[in-house]
């Protein structure tokens, strides 16, 4: 089952955001296909980046971090609950990503924004942030999260990922195949949905008629 965490990315005394949290949860919680955990940025008080090594390194040195990492390494997947402040996300928030790379990597993330024009504005600031750290976000929420979460677990066998993916130009489409086929079982579901045969770029993911047999 997956493991799906529901990060609170405020820290702010009277914040909002608790409720929204708690309110995803709730709602989250209701299905039986996924086990969801809050985490509140509040249990996790990081200083301002602080690591000798860029994070991509993976040679952490504080225990601050160490704790960090594990939790997120736990996950399998992320629902972001995130305010908007000057057009983006807060800052705390933006802090405790940055602490990591690897944790996040080929999992999949939703969001869940409140305030100035609905937080659409720190959405599209941490979607850009996602592209960076491999972590896939998608535009619809706790059906794709917990369906993507599931499929790219082939690529989240670290010691398989790591041999293959070094920073070469093959590597790179190796991984992108991978990618491409940990897609297939979500696009196969989404077509079968709303289509009778494949459609147009369907043959990108090898998906042949029999699969829309049900």
């Amino acid at each position: 089952m997956s493991r799906i965490g529901i990060i609170l990315g405020s820290t702010r005394p009277n914040r909002n955001g608790e409720q929204v949290a708690h309110w995803v949860l709730e709602v989250a919680s209701r299905r039986r296909d996924a086990y969801f955990e809050l985490l509140d940025l509040r249990d996790y008080p990081l200083p301002h980046l602080d690591e000798p090594l860029p994070p991509s390194f993976g040679q952490y040195q504080n225990e601050h971090t160490r704790q960090w990492a594990a939790k997120i390494a736990s996950f399998d997947g992320f629902v972001i609950v995130t305010p908007e402040y000057n057009h983006g996300t807060s800052g705390v928030l933006k802090n405790a990503i940055d602490y990591l790379y690897a944790e996040w990597n080929n999992k999949a993330v939703g969001f869940v924004s409140y305030g100035s024009a609905g937080g659409a504005r720190a959405v599209e600031h941490l979607r850009l942030v996602a592209g960076e750290l491999n972590l896939p976000a998608l535009n619809t929420m706790l059906d794709q999260v917990v369906a993507w979460s599931a499929a790219l677990a082939p690529l989240r066998d670290t010691a398989v990922h790591a041999a293959k993916c070094a920073a070469s130009y093959s590597s790179r489409c190796f991984c992108a195949g991978s990618y491409g086929r940990a897609r297939r079982p979500v696009l196969i579901a989404r077509l079968r949905q709303n289509s009778d045969g494949p459609m147009v770029g369907a043959h990108d993911f090898d998906i042949r008629a029999e699969d829309f047999r049900h």
